[in-house]
């Protein structure tokens, strides 16, 4: 969108006053006989815009004007003087309607320049203005909006356009007024308002609400200021910044953090509309670049917008010196918890336009407390450090207090997860009208209750964790809703507009527990089966790693459901209460119809009698209709969860009448009805059917990651980084001797070897991206050299937590000691308690230590597991055969390049921490490399680091190493 200045844009001196009446924001002139009032007795708020005319700054709003984007400017001396003639007209008018007796303004205009100018002009005129949003489309959500905002402002003036007017017809209530016919007032005389009441009110701000049940926030006059000034002092702004606003007044993202903030310093603001934006993200910087913006604020949702556009896909902007970030130097954002990848990668993108340090800014706020009560400075560069997925907020302004209780209100220690509150001379009083919600809003000793979930890190730093509202609670175990949101954004799937993917929980009539239903907005009109039964498959796959559960419902829903408040928020609540009402019922039941014919019309029908049982004992177990699975669909994608597996796998094998046992092995190194039954032939030896190649995820064009199996011999801890991973194939390398009857490996190089043909018959072209977890990291060393030599190009080479040299570490355990380190990596018992034991069992017989271990494991981890005695022990034998290869083995030659990951050590290595377990074991891979080892942090432990708790940090960090490596 072409951006450009009006002529005479940029004089910063005072303009030329006329009497002449009210004029379009264009024109400069206001009445002049109120320029000459002296000693006038104002309100704190008309105090600092008063003040501010004294200077030359003023505001500059972008507008539409010749097919293009310019700019018109109004000095704050400007602004006061119109604001004291509309006053004039105001009071005119309340002096003609002598019966009205709410001093309540509702003000309901589409641009940043009328709202700011009417805002004043109530003010001015001794009224309370309060700022209402844009209403949404849906006809009788709008009225019951209006009629409620009506009531609750006590039959207010509605002062808006005539172009504005109609939405304000149906209600017979509304007292409206249009500025177009406001009488022209030059007989009167402006004089300050009454000075504010007691409690200070100064203006009205309506949250949590666009279909009626809004609440009215009271910021009075000290408040507001108090928070322009702490904002200003935790910031370090001055008079020679320029702010930059997209945000409507009605969110005091706008009115307080960008409007006051800089009018109370003399700065300079820009106001752009959101819809210009939003429209072409990448005016964004255009903007910061012309107007040489210092200061600005964002939500996530857009700096996420900016990312995918990329300024290097912009011809004009390609260049460097097209573009000019450099003034730029506070970005803040709020409204919604920021992503870690979304900030570093806006951080790389403007620096390479010339912004110096990190800008990014993000911050915690409500309407309750004037926007942003905690702002951080040092982002990303902090939370890449501490390997988070969602950034801190920072700490509190001056004039804000934080604290994180637990349910009994006391507080928690830093670190520990609880309820936040709020304290300060920033924080508001009341709700108007509620009394009910204010006394509902705070604790007895007045700490405000925000409803948020979060953390303090030891260093002071807030995390926001979710709201407590936005929680889905299926069988006693909370998921926050913005968790589900973010994996499934991050994957951006085809089909699915970005940042308009919303879930929210949903309790079924009946139901034991609560569910949770995803909405998402379609990029395409022109939909079929085949892409609605994609999206549907892969938004399921990637929820319900995290939640174990398929979601009850997945629907596409137009664009004119995605109503979003002015900070470009989507309520969840709205949501769901639309839901509920039965407003997606139609878009509900066209999607399934349309996935439902294309999956009858694709369907492979079971062959045989042992394919129709194994179908409908999944199709039972998973709640799914038998007519719409094919006995070829991979059973993960179906919904099944590495738990629902285990029992699916034994209740297969009576069904089926197998003699040997079917392992959780064949079941995903067949994840298909068809290829399970298929496998299933007790005539053949193990030995003749065993294959290491374990496919964990089939789909995706990019590189296929390998990863060799832990001590355990099994791949199923891989099952939920696999789901993530849903771009390229992957596959998972097992050991010989998982199944029964199958022989050991005798060596780790029999070991690689072994694997490396795998590779080669399933890959046979690079390049290859291998990594091992734990003492597999070792046999992918030894793969990869394979490969090299072989004359492949391997372009990554990842260990998980582990050193290069194993033998120290396993290859002295006894049959009991590794029996009792497979129990603790399997949660049968916990880490402490293994190291106080392996002593005690060491050197004691197999059925004794079994015996110990199966009396001392808690019974519902092993019925999860579906694991009995000989099953366990089939496990020990398998970490104890790896322990005597480890025993013979010493790591020789060298890779070029290797990732290794850091997490916490196990106890029974050291207890000196990370540092040491880095610095004396995992840094010896120097020695390995020829040409660049990197180290990256991860969370968790080396036991549960690709765990549910963990395993979504640690993706995130691997993805992007692969597309470092050119993957």
């Amino acid at each position: 969108m072409r951006l450009e200045t009006l002529d005479g844009y940029g004089t910063r001196g005072p303009e030329t006053q006329s009497p002449t009446a009210i004029k379009g924001l264009g024109d400069s002139s206001v009445g002049s006989p109120l320029q000459q009032q002296q000693d006038l007795n104002l309100s704190p708020l008309l105090s600092v815009l008063e003040k501010s005319a004294h200077t030359t700054a003023g505001l500059r709003f972008v507008s539409e004007r010749n097919g293009g984007l310019a700019a018109e400017r109004l000095t704050y001396a400007s602004l006061w003087s119109r604001a004291q003639n509309d006053a004039c007209s105001l009071i005119s008018l309340r002096l003609a309607q002598p019966t009205r007796g709410s001093s309540n303004v509702l003000l309901y205009f589409n641009t940043n320049s009328d709202n700011i100018r009417w805002f004043w002009a109530v003010l001015a005129a001794g009224g309370v203005p309060c700022i209402a949003p844009p209403f949404v489309s849906d006809a009788r959500l709008r009225r019951d909006h209006i009629a409620h905002l009506i009531h609750l402002l006590e039959n207010p003036t509605i002062l808006t356009t005539e172009a504005l007017s109609s939405v304000f017809e149906d209600d017979v209530n509304a007292s409206i007024q249009t500025i177009e016919s406001l009488p022209v007032e030059t007989e009167l005389t402006f004089k300050a308002p009454a000075p504010p009441t007691d409690d200070g009110l100064a203006v009205l701000m309506l949250t949590s609400g666009s279909t009626g049940n809004a609440k009215a926030v009271c910021l009075n006059h000290e408040q507001m200021l108090q928070a322009a000034a702490g904002k200003s002092a935790h910031s370090k702004t001055n008079s020679k910044d320029v702010f930059l606003n997209w945000i409507g007044l009605d969110h005091v993202a706008n009115l307080v953090e960008i409007h006051l903030h800089a009018m109370s310093l003399g700065a300079e603001q820009v106001h752009v509309q959101a819809s210009h934006l939003l429209a072409d993200p990448l005016l964004f910087p255009r903007l910061i670049n012309q107007h040489r913006v210092s200061v600005t604020f964002a939500p996530n949702f857009f700096l996420d917008l900016v990312v995918s556009q990329t300024l290097e896909k912009d011809p004009e902007l390609h260049n460097p010196a097209q573009l000019d970030l450099s003034s730029l130097r506070a970005l803040f954002s709020g409204g919604e918890t920021n992503v870690v990848k979304t900030a570093v990668e806006l951080t790389r993108i403007f620096q390479a336009y010339g912004t110096k340090t990190e800008f990014i800014c993000p911050g915690y706020g409500l309407t309750e407390s004037c926007a942003g009560l905690t702002w951080g400075f040092n982002c990303p560069s902090y939370d890449v450090k501490s390997g988070s997925e969602f950034t801190s907020a920072g700490a509190p302004i001056p004039g804000g207090f934080v604290r994180v209780v637990n349910h009994d209100g006391i507080q928690v220690p830093p670190g520990e997860i609880g309820d936040l509150q709020l304290s300060g001379p920033v924080i508001f009083k009341k709700y108007y009208r509620n009394p009910e919600a204010t006394k509902e809003a705070f604790t007895q000793d007045g700490w405000f209750i925000t409803g948020d979930q979060a953390r303090i890190d030891s260093n002071g730093q807030l995390h926001i964790v979710g709201r407590v509202k936005d929680t889905i609670n299926m069988n006693g175990v909370k998921y926050f809703c913005s968790e589900v949101e973010t994996a499934i954004e991050q994957i951006k799937l085809p089909g699915v507009a970005p940042s308009c993917t919303v879930v929210f929980p949903h309790r079924p009539q009946g139901a034991s527990t609560e569910e949770y239903c995803i909405v998402y907005k379609p990029t395409e009109d022109d939909v079929t089966g085949e892409s609605r039964a994609y999206i549907d498959d892969n938004i399921s796959r990637i929820s319900s790693v995290i939640t174990n559960k398929k979601p009850f419902r997945i629907i596409p829903l137009p664009e004119s459901s995605f109503y979003r408040s002015s900070l470009g928020k989507l309520s969840r609540a709205k949501f769901r209460k639309a839901f509920e009402a039965g407003d997606f019922q139609e878009a509900d039941e066209s999607n399934r119809s349309s996935i439902h014919a294309f999956r009858m019309a694709n369907r492979d029908a079971p062959s045989n009698p042992a394919e129709e049982s194994a179908l409908n004992l999944a199709c039972d177990m998973l709640g799914l209709q038998a007519e719409e699975v094919s006995v070829t669909d991979n059973i993960f994608h179906l919904g099944f969860s590495s738990l629902d597996i285990n029992a699916f796998a034994c209740r297969l094998q009576k069904a089926l009448g197998s003699k040997n046992a079917i392992t959780l092995t064949e079941v995903l190194r067949n994840p298909t009805i068809r290829s399970i039954c298929t496998d299933i032939d007790d005539s053949k030896h193990p030995d003749e059917s065993y294959d290491p190649v374990v496919v964990l995820q089939p789909n995706g064009d990019k590189t296929p990651f390998w990863i060799v199996h832990p001590a355990s011999g099994n791949v199923l801890v891989f099952i939920p980084l696999s789901r993530y991973l849903s771009d390229r194939p992957v596959y998972g390398l097992r050991a010989r001797g998982v199944r029964l009857g199958e022989r050991f490996f005798g060596s780790v190089d029999e070991m690689a070897t072994t694997y490396f043909h795998g590779i080669k018959r399933t890959q046979p072209e690079g390049p290859y991206a291998i990594a091992g977890y734990s003492l597999g990291s070792s046999v992918a060393f030894e793969v990869a050299k394979l490969l090299i030599a072989n004359g492949d190009e391997v372009r990554f080479v990842g260990a998980l937590d582990s050193p290069p040299d194993i033998a120290p570490l396993v290859g002295n355990l006894t049959w009991s000691a590794a029996l009792v380190m497979v129990s603790f990596f399997l949660g049968l018992i916990p880490e402490r308690y293994s190291n106080e034991v392996i002593p005690r069992l060491w050197n004691e017989a197999p059925d004794v230590a079994l015996e110990f271990i199966m009396s001392n494991a808690e019974p519902a981890r092993l019925e999860e597991l579906q694991l009995d005695r000989t099953g366990l022990s089939r496990i020990a034998d398998i970490a104890h055969n790896f322990g005597m290869a480890a025993r013979k083995y010493e790591p020789v030659g060298s890779v070029p390049t290797m990732d290794v990951f850091v997490v916490d050590p196990l106890l029974s290595v050291t207890e000196g921490g990370r540092k040491e377990w880095h610095d004396k074991f995992l840094y010896k891979w120097k020695d390995f490399v020829t040409q660049d080892l990197k180290f990256h942090q991860s969370s968790g432990s080396h036991a549960d680091m690709l765990g549910p708790k963990h395993v979504r940090v640690f993706q995130r960090i691997l993805q992007d190493i692969l597309v470092a490596r050119g993957l």
